[in-house]
């Protein structure tokens, strides 16, 4: 093998390897997936518009699996030296007991991560990001909001067909009249033809 073709032989490895290197790291990024690609280890945020990490103590599709014990932390790669109980998936092991809804971790200093919420964020919004409250959940009644939309709907409803029957009745005046009209004249003249 002489030099040349040597040099080719390792050019083309190192702008494979450098290619294949640039894709591996790509897929791992969540950033630089779109909506339809945002699905393991990412989350598409709504409030953001794009791809992001999986927050602190959670993983899987769209990041909806808190880490297992004794795992914690981003992408879950840190491990708690404590029992199950005191070990938090966010934040690892805390010895406060007791923290106040909404938030968790050494100190309470961590807040729930969306769609967590309420007492050790075991809860889960089924709303819209932007109305889920870390320590109350989502901001509006999901009973009211369904009455809302029965009311909504038969509103809708309502609209659709007032609309229709106005439709109806402006087709009917529009192709009326000129018939009228034309008919009065026609009796008009028929009248003054008999006369003369």
């Amino acid at each position: 093998m002489n030099y040349n073709s040597w040099i080719k032989k390792k050019s083309l490895q190192f702008i494979f390897l450098l290619s294949w290197r640039t894709m591996f790291i790509a897929t791992f990024q969540c950033d630089r997936h779109l909506e339809e690609n945002c699905q393991v280890d990412c989350f598409w945020s709504k409030v953001e518009n794009r791809c992001t990490d999986c927050a602190l103590g959670y993983q899987g599709p769209k990041c909806t699996l808190p880490c297992r014990y004794p795992n914690y932390g981003r992408g879950c790669q840190q491990k708690c030296d404590c029992g199950s109980k005191n070990c938090n998936p966010l934040s690892g092991c805390f010895e406060s007991p007791e923290c106040e809804a909404g938030f968790i971790g050494p100190n309470c200093s961590h807040h729930c991560i969306y769609p967590h919420h309420e007492k050790e964020c075991k809860h889960t919004c089924h709303c819209d990001e932007r109305i889920c409250n870390h320590v109350t959940g989502c901001y509006f009644n999901e009973s009211k909001e369904k009455e809302t939309g029965k009311y909504d709907q038969f509103f809708v409803i309502g609209i659709s067909i007032g609309s229709g029957i106005l439709i109806m009745v402006v087709i009917f005046v529009i192709i009326l009249l000129p018939r009228r009209r034309s008919s009065h004249r026609e009796d008009g003249n028929h009248v003054e033809h008999s006369v003369a």
